[in-house]
C-alpha cells in the first residue's frame, strides 16, 4: 500500500465502528479503530444501553424484593440499598463488555490508536491524545461512527452536578430526594424509574400530551405509565418548559401547561430531550460535507470513503442496529464482496456519467447502475435479522432504488454532486423513526417564542 498506512481507518469504535471494523480485517483489510475515550464500546457500552440496563435490572431486584417477597413466603426484614456496591457491579458489567471489544480488535488483528480523531482530507486522520500529541493516519478509506450526544435546552446546560444527561444519570454518588426529568422518551423514563425506585421522588415533564411517544401505541404508553406511576413517577405531560433558574441547591423550571403558567422544582433536572450526531469539530468542514444531503448507503469514490454510519448519520441510535447495518450482509464473504463490487461499479459508471453527452451512452450507464443496486438487494442477508431490523435496512436500499434517478441528475451536476474529489450520492433525508431530535427542532421548542 504505497502512501498509505492503512486501508481503512474507522473513527468511533461504538457497535457500529468496532463491527465494520472487525468486518474490514476479516475481508482482508489492513484496519485502524481511531477512539477518544479510555475504553472501547463507545456511549452504549460505557455510558448509554450496557449501564442503564444494568442499574434497570438491579432496581428491579430491589423492587421484587420490597414488594414481592413476602407474597412468596419470603420474610426479609428491612432492606437496604448500598449503591457504591450496585454502581461497583455496574462498572464490573461494562468492563467485562468493553474489555470484550478490546479481545476482538486484538484478535482481528485490528490497531487501536487512542485520542481524538479529525478529518485532514479524504485520505488522512490526524489523532490528538491526552497529553496533546498528534499522529497522522494516512488511509485509503475512513469510515466516522463517532456516535450521538445528548441534546441541551438553550436555557439549561449541562453542568454534571444540578443539570445533568444520561451520562452522569447512571453515576450519582447518592440518591437525589427530588429529580425533575425533562423528556419522557426511553432514555428519561429508564432513569427516571431506576432512581425512582432507589427512592428519589421523580417527576417526568413531557411535551406532548402522552410519554413514550415515539415507537409505542397510545394504549402501550397508557400501560406503561400506569405501571411507573405504581412507582411514585409523577407525570406533566403536554408541558413546555421556557426557563430556569439553578442554584446551589437546586433547580427551578417554569413553563406553560395548556393556558396556565406552572413551575417546578428539584435538587436535580435530568435533561433527556434526544440526542444529536456526534460531528462536530472532528474535521467534515475539511470536505464540506453537508449532513442532511449525505446517506450511508452508498458514498463510495474510486480513491476514497467517508461514509457516516449510525449515530453520526440521522439519529440511528440503537447498536443493535448499527451493528446489524454494519454487518448488514449477515457474514457471508461472497456477499460482501458481492456488495463491494456493486458498490465501486455504481461509483465508475456515475463518474463515467458525469462526462459523457452522448443520450446513448447515458441511458447504458443508467441502466448499469440500477442494476448495481439490484444486485445489493440480492446480496444481503436476512436470515438472522428480526422483521423489525429487516425493515431499517430494507428502508435504506428502498432509498437508493426510489432516489436513483434523482441521484444521477444530481451527479451530471458538478456543483450538487462534488465536494472537494469526493462524490456523493445523495437525496433527502430519510424518516428512520428512531425518535431523533434535531438541536434546531429543540431550540424552537423551548425558546418560548413559538
Amino acid at each position: 500500500m504505497p502512501d498509505f498506512d492503512y486501508q481503512l481507518v474507522v473513527i468511533g469504535s461504538g457497535p457500529g465502528g468496532y463491527v465494520a471494523a472487525i468486518r474490514a480485517s476479516q475481508l482482508g483489510l489492513k484496519t485502524a479503530i481511531v477512539e477518544k475515550d479510555k475504553t472501547l464500546g463507545g456511549t452504549c457500552l460505557n455510558v448509554g444501553c450496557i449501564p442503564s440496563k444494568a442499574l434497570l435490572a438491579s432496581t428491579e431486584h430491589l423492587h421484587f424484593a420490597k414488594e414481592r417477597f413476602a407474597a412468596h413466603g419470603i420474610i426479609t426484614g428491612e432492606i437496604k440499598v448500598d449503591l457504591g456496591a450496585m454502581m461497583k457491579r455496574k462498572g464490573e458489567v461494562v468492563g467485562k463488555l468493553t474489555g470484550g471489544v478490546a479481545y476482538l480488535m486484538k484478535k482481528n488483528k485490528i490497531d487501536v490508536v487512542k485520542g481524538l480523531g479529525k478529518l485532514v482530507d479524504g485520505n488522512t486522520v490526524e489523532v490528538t491524545d491526552e497529553g496533546g500529541a498528534k499522529k497522522t493516519l494516512k488511509t485509503q478509506n475512513i469510515l466516522l461512527a463517532t456516535g450521538s450526544v445528548p441534546v441541551e435546552l438553550p436555557f439549561l446546560k449541562f453542568d454534571g452536578k444540578r443539570v445533568i444527561s444520561s451520562d452522569q444519570g447512571i453515576a450519582l454518588d447518592k440518591v437525589p430526594k427530588t429529580m425533575l426529568v425533562i423528556g419522557a422518551g426511553a432514555i428519561g423514563l429508564e432513569l427516571g424509574s431506576v432512581w425512582a425506585r432507589l427512592g428519589a421522588e421523580v417527576t417526568v415533564i413531557e411535551f406532548l400530551p402522552r410519554i413514550a411517544a415515539v415507537g409505542f401505541d397510545a394504549e402501550t404508553s397508557k400501560i406503561l405509565q400506569r405501571n411507573l406511576e405504581k412507582l411514585g413517577m409523577k407525570f406533566e405531560l403536554s408541558t413546555k418548559i421556557e426557563s430556569a433558574k439553578v442554584t446551589d441547591k437546586g433547580v427551578e423550571l417554569q413553563g406553560v401547561k395548556g393556558d396556565a403558567k406552572v413551575s417546578y422544582s428539584a435538587e436535580i433536572v435530568l435533561v433527556a430531550v434526544g440526542r444529536k450526531p456526534n460531528t462536530e469539530n472532528i474535521g467534515l468542514d475539511k470536505l464540506k460535507v453537508e449532513l442532511d444531503l449525505i446517506y450511508d448507503a452508498i458514498t463510495k469514490t474510486k480513491r476514497e470513503i467517508a461514509v457516516l454510519h449510525g449515530n453520526s448519520f440521522n439519529g440511528e441510535e440503537m447498536a443493535k442496529v448499527n451493528g446489524e447495518l454494519g454487518a448488514v450482509v449477515g457474514g457471508t464473504e461472497e456477499a460482501t464482496q458481492q456488495i463491494l463490487e456493486a458498490a465501486e461499479a455504481i461509483d465508475n459508471a456515475a463518474t463515467a456519467l458525469a462526462k459523457v453527452t452522448s443520450p446513448d451512452q447515458q441511458k447504458i450507464l443508467s441502466e448499469e447502475i440500477q442494476e448495481r443496486v439490484v444486485s445489493i438487494f440480492e446480496a444481503c442477508n436476512f436470515q438472522d435479522l428480526t422483521g423489525q431490523r429487516i425493515a431499517k435496512v430494507m428502508a435504506t436500499l428502498n432509498f437508493v432504488e426510489d432516489h436513483v434517478t434523482r441521484v444521477l441528475e444530481e451527479i451530471k451536476n458538478p456543483t450538487a454532486a462534488r465536494r472537494d474529489g469526493a462524490q456523493y450520492l445523495h437525496g433527502p433525508r430519510l424518516d428512520t423513526d428512531s425518535g431523533h431530535v434535531s438541536q434546531a427542532d429543540i431550540d424552537e421548542m423551548f425558546s418560548g417564542n413559538n
